[in-house]
């Protein structure tokens, strides 16, 4: 049961980077080996928005690794994923800048077929324009953000459990 369900997400993933790369041309090359970190950042997701003409601030992304970009990325984000109805939570979030197997394939999917079905719908040029105003509403877009801060780790903590683990392998090392 397990390996079908790998199956299947190799193959969504695989026809998930076709239509990033062949359809959308993204800004750079998707391959399913490096799925999760490509969409870790939430960089990519705002380019596929923006090509859809969904995220106006997209020049105010940031390629960036470090935690400061991604609040700055993923906070940006929440507005136009919810008006979609694609589930967002401080979870998936978590999950994405962990690099967790899956969840960038599964977020990419739902995002997929919200844009198929938008499409579908030709959504008048009012409702986007409802949904501009609504990434207005400053007061929760700062509390998304304070949240997202507590989610992503900082990279001086990142940084410090990288190093701490190097010192814990030498250490076991030595005492061999």
């Amino acid at each position: 049961r397990l390996q079908a369900e790998r199956g299947r997400r190799r193959k969504m993933t695989e026809i998930l980077c076709r239509w990033l790369n062949e359809e959308l041309q993204l800004s750079r090359r998707v391959e399913p080996g490096s799925f999760a970190k490509d969409f870790s950042t939430g960089y990519l997701i705002g380019e596929i928005l923006n090509k859809h003409q969904l995220q106006d601030d997209f020049d105010q992304f940031s390629q960036g690794r470090n935690a400061v970009s991604q609040v700055n990325n993923f906070q940006r984000l929440l507005p136009t994923l919810q008006h979609l109805g694609v589930i967002f939570s401080d979870n998936v979030v978590a999950a994405l800048v962990e690099e967790q197997h899956g969840v960038a394939t599964r977020l990419l999917y739902q995002i997929y077929i919200a844009l198929r079905r938008k499409e579908r719908a030709k959504l008048p040029k009012l409702t986007l324009e409802t949904m501009g105003a609504a990434k207005l509403a400053s007061i929760s877009a700062e509390m998304y953000k304070e949240r997202l801060k507590s989610v992503i780790p900082r990279e001086v903590d990142v940084v410090l459990r990288r190093v701490s683990y190097h010192h814990v392998v030498q250490d076991k090392n030595i005492e061999k």
